[in-house]
């Protein structure tokens, strides 16, 4: 028999749902599980949304940035783990993109991948129920989590620092990035056109950016010590980033590299032909469950 009541009080017959029926998900750099409660339909109409927005967006730097502070959001809103203060700053890009791949596993393992070789869009259904115990198996080593380059010169050293950006510091610099992309994107395609070149070299440095903590320059008894984590110097952090020797920011390069290759080491897909490929973790992941 059923009995008559308020929306308020079906919502909270809805949220015990979603409490109880929690996913468990390992996050790699704590090496620990978080509980997170499933996607909601109002968090899935966001992402279609995104997805829309993005077919419209010829550069797709804007609707990018969307996606990754949708998913962060996503993260901390959903986590129901008592214990999981500070999200943003705990966690990092690798355990934001494999939580969001275990969170689609266990909502549906089965995902469509569309691909475009030699002017043909193919779409083919893949599995990928084995990615949470790939993520558990593959232990996250200390060099993928930071890493120190040194170059020596005549009279002292420049020491850099780097490590995995955690979701806090991405969204800062992703703030800071769609704030100087912006204007130009505001003005039209035709305008970004002219400028992109600089939009896009700019990009390359913000995401080399990312992964630096701090800069030490030693010279004789004087230390020097430039923080990379402040979102209020970004512009001066860049510029210094320019004047860089090429054989630091090819450090950096190789440092970033290495968190790829982690990354899709663990985040993956096996095609048609057998061949392992890199699972891209963003909103059309989800858009199509």
């Amino acid at each position: 028999m059923s009995t008559a009541v308020t929306y308020t009080e079906a919502l909270k017959d809805i949220k015990d749902f979603y409490d109880e029926s929690s996913v468990t998900a390992y996050v790699p750099t704590l090496k620990r599980t978080l509980k997170f409660k499933p996607l909601s339909v109002n968090q899935m109409k966001k992402f279609i949304e995104i997805q829309v927005r993005a077919a419209k967006d010829d550069i797709g730097i804007l609707t990018s940035l969307e996606t990754v502070d949708q998913l962060n959001e996503l993260l901390v809103g959903n986590c129901v783990d008592k214990d999981a203060s500070n999200l943003l700053q705990k966690l990092t890009i690798i355990d934001r993109d494999s939580i969001m791949a275990q969170l689609r596993v266990d909502n549906n393992p089965i995902v469509e991948i569309h691909t475009d070789e030699n002017d043909v869009k193919k779409t083919e259904q893949v599995s990928i129920d084995h990615i949470p115990e790939s993520i558990k198996s593959q232990k996250i080593t200390e060099d993928i989590k930071g890493k120190d380059v040194v170059l020596k010169f005549k009279s002292g050293k420049i020491k850099l620092k780097l490590k995995l950006p955690t979701l806090d510091h991405d969204m800062n610099i992703n703030a800071y990035f769609k704030s100087q992309v912006s204007p130009y994107i505001r003005k039209g395609t035709e305008k970004v056109q002219k400028n992109l070149d600089k939009i896009l070299s700019q990009t390359y440095f913000i995401e080399l950016c990312k992964y630096i903590e701090k800069l030490e320059v030693e010279k004789g008894d004087n230390v020097t010590v430039l923080a990379f984590d402040d979102p209020q110097t970004l512009t001066e952090q860049l510029s210094f980033l320019e004047e860089l020797p090429s054989s630091l920011v090819s450090e950096i390069n190789k440092f970033v590299r290495n968190v790829k290759d982690f990354k899709d080491s663990i985040l993956y897909y096996v095609d048609s032909n057998g061949e392992q490929q890199p699972l891209v973790v963003d909103v059309n992941l989800f858009t199509t469950i």
